[in-house]
């Protein structure tokens, strides 16, 4: 009797277990990424973060079931090539969930096979859509306003 009872619970403690590890390994991360009329897609083990030069130039915070949550905006206009610089937009809990180039017509963008962290990623990138402070690439918030003076042409 002893014996039964053992294995018993043993038999539902490994199972518990089991579930446990499949529903970790279960959640993947992948970015679609589009460029030149293209969308390809690329799963991936680690979501990226912004590098470390990056400048922060904007957040907003925002609530989704009682928990909130909060995306930044970075650029690395200030230190990278000519036509190399990006806006990422980072959501705190994960990291860089979608980013597009200032020069090309191209952009990234995270997605999860998890629905719940789904849920999460589309409202946050409505929230990119919908907010002006974070849709809009405003060169002034890095580099600070920049005065133009403009002369009249002297034609002879």
């Amino acid at each position: 009797m002893k014996f039964s009872v053992i294995i018993c619970i043993l038999i539902i403690f490994f199972s518990c277990r089991n579930d446990r590890t499949k529903k970790i390994s279960d959640e993947k991360y992948f970015y679609t990424k589009y460029l030149n009329g293209k969308i390809d897609t690329n799963f991936i083990n680690k979501v990226s973060l912004h590098q470390l030069p990056d400048t922060l130039i904007a957040k907003e915070v925002f609530v989704l079931n009682n928990k909130s949550h909060i995306i930044r905006k970075y650029t690395s206009d200030n230190h990278a090539s000519i036509d190399g610089g990006a806006l990422c937009f980072e959501l705190d809990s994960l990291g860089i969930i979608f980013s597009k180039s200032t020069t090309w017509n191209s952009y990234t963008r995270l997605h999860s096979t998890n629905d719940s962290i789904e849920n999460i990623l589309n409202t946050a990138i409505e929230i990119i859509i919908l907010n002006n402070n974070l849709s809009c690439y405003d060169y002034r918030a890095v580099f600070g306003p920049e005065k133009i003076n403009f002369t009249k042409p002297n034609f002879e």
